[in-house]
């Protein structure tokens, strides 16, 4: 049978690292945002915000992402970018393989970052460049 002063020489040790693991944790912070630009190309950020994930939209779980970002740019008509930090990087490979694509919406990631992007009133090369300028502006971490 193990006695009090046994148990305090084998299992304190233990429990003082997990304390430690669990205070270094909160003291972390909340999880970063991506800061998305002001403006990409001659597209203006005209309104940005942190939103909930909801699950399956963009392919995205819940489960799969840390946070959203939706914002919108005016240009020469209206882009709206869904960002969502994802937990692991290999998500986002796995979702732009899953996705679909059109004309008016294109999906890409970058590091942990995966972005669905739209468009009203513009066209396909339109948003094909602001797509492309977007990715190169997100962080790569």
């Amino acid at each position: 049978m193990m006695t009090f002063e046994r148990w305090r020489r084998h299992r304190y040790p233990a429990l003082l690292v997990v304390a430690a693991m669990l205070v270094y944790r909160g003291c972390a912070g909340a999880p970063k945002q991506a800061v998305l630009p002001s403006a990409i190309a001659s597209w203006n950020l005209s309104d940005s915000r942190a939103t909930p994930v909801t699950p399956n939209e963009d392919g995205v779980t819940d489960s799969a992402a840390i946070s959203r970002q939706v914002a919108t740019y005016q240009g020469s008509g209206q882009m709206e970018v869904r960002l969502y930090r994802l937990t692991n990087s290999a998500l986002g490979l796995d979702l732009v393989q899953r996705s679909h694509p059109s004309l008016d919406r294109v999906v890409f990631y970058r590091g942990l970052y995966f972005a669905a992007v739209s468009q009203q009133g513009s066209t396909p090369q339109a948003l094909q460049a602001f797509a492309s300028e977007l990715n190169q502006k997100l962080p790569n971490d």
